[in-house]
């Protein structure tokens, strides 16, 4: 097999995009980093204010909990008096 020369690699910018428009796609990218969106209600949020491992807002978060408490009461009733 053949080494490759470094020289071989092209470097610079896709030459089929202007540079104006990778400045704005990485504007954009940027942008997208300061504000999530949910991926139960779609709502976004700040990761700054609450950091979510799930994606999810810190109202949803709630939501999930109580639902997973509830679902746990039941199991345990259930599994009493059977």
């Amino acid at each position: 097999m053949r080494k490759r020369d470094p020289d071989d690699f092209d470097t610079s910018i896709r030459s089929d995009v202007p540079a104006f428009k990778v400045i704005t796609q990485l504007e954009k990218h940027t942008h997208a980093e300061t504000h999530k969106t949910c991926k139960v209600c779609s709502s976004s949020y700040s990761p700054e204010k609450n950091p979510s491992h799930f994606g999810v807002c810190e109202r949803c978060a709630y939501k999930i909990l109580i639902v997973l408490l509830v679902i746990m009461v039941i199991t345990s009733y259930v599994a009493w008096f059977m």
